[in-house]
């Protein structure tokens, strides 16, 4: 395998969004970087009263945190969705938009509360975050690879 082959990224995939699948929810991500330029300029323009703090590593990790929550709500989640029932003729699942609230019911999908969803489950964050920074999910071979074991 060549080293296109292992780290070229598909710009398509990386500035309109993958879905992640968690069974009863997924999300639609962009690249935190690469292609995805809303949130290169996002994130440039919001960290940039911060650089001193964030180089000395004196900037509060609650304040840290946020502008992160922040940056990839607007830039980095596109959609995020609900399983809602099956489709008779495919079998495939049905998804609406909405983020499930604790104790049951939907929130509206807004950068605000997704920011809130990344609050109440910072590793749901992690998670997404982890898969955003990385070049694996948005690797043209991958999708294709994927896309023949469907």
């Amino acid at each position: 395998m060549s080293m296109y082959d292992q780290f070229e990224t598909d710009p398509v995939l990386e500035s309109e969004g993958i879905w992640i699948d968690y069974g009863d929810f997924r999300v639609q991500i962009g690249r935190a970087g690469g292609a995805n330029k809303k949130y290169l300029a996002y994130a440039e323009a919001k960290t940039k009263p911060f650089r001193r703090a964030i180089s000395a590593g004196t900037m509060p990790e609650e304040r840290s945190r946020a502008l992160l929550y922040d940056i990839y709500a607007k830039t980095v989640i596109f959609n995020w969705q609900v399983a809602d029932g099956e489709d008779k003729a495919t079998g495939l699942t049905k998804w609406k938009n909405g983020i499930h609230k604790k104790g049951g019911g939907l929130l509206e999908v807004t950068p605000e509360n997704i920011m809130l969803t990344f609050k109440n489950l910072p590793a749901i964050f992690m998670d997404l975050q982890q898969a955003a920074e990385g070049i694996g999910l948005f690797r043209k071979e991958e999708m294709e690879a994927d896309a023949k074991n469907s």
